[in-house]
């Protein structure tokens, strides 16, 4: 059975200077009990006030159901929509919200307005055989992240039909 977790208790937002930008938010989150399985965070009805409404869902099991206070996680988000200001997190208890500090608020207006770093740009283009050799992992909206950096690692984001969508390169990989 899918429930949303008892409360959200903080949530910090990383914009990733990465191509193209992405973003992830780290949710430190309580539960009654433990047993959950599948977290994940789900589209969520909310006031249409620019911020994406997310509400952190688990699948809860009777079994192993040991006391839990709290756990934080990783999530990959994805690159923002224009005019998105930011994010909120709803929880059974409670809801929480982070805004894109100001500088990162041209994130939500894609690739091309990111403030690229001086280790590349979005113009950047890369050949298939240039990933040959590379870790390589593939995400959908939602997933969990490990808040890792791999220099050179190459991440395919996929839509709910397993299609790319975009390709993003930690920074080793582009050529100045």
């Amino acid at each position: 059975m899918s429930i949303r977790v008892k409360a959200i208790e903080s949530i910090e937002l990383t914009v990733h200077k990465s191509m193209p930008p992405q973003y992830t938010v780290c949710v430190k989150w309580a539960a009654h009990r433990g047993g959950w399985s599948r977290l994940r965070l789900e589209a969520t009805p909310g006031p249409k006030d620019g911020f994406r409404n997310l509400a952190l869902v688990a699948d809860w099991s009777e079994v192993g159901n040991a006391p839990v206070s709290s756990e934080t996680s990783h999530f990959y988000l994805g690159v923002g929509e224009p005019g998105e200001r930011g994010v909120r997190i709803h929880a059974q208890d409670n809801a929480l919200e982070v805004q894109f500090e100001a500088g990162d608020l041209k994130v939500a207006g894609g690739v091309d307005a990111f403030p690229w770093s001086s280790n590349g740009d979005a113009t950047t283009q890369l050949r298939l055989t240039d990933l040959v050799g590379r870790p390589i992992r593939v995400l959908k909206t939602g997933d969990v992240v490990l808040p890792v950096i791999v220099p050179g690692r190459v991440t395919i984001y996929v839509d709910d039909a397993h299609r790319a969508t975009q390709v993003g390169v930690e920074p080793s990989l582009i050529k100045e």
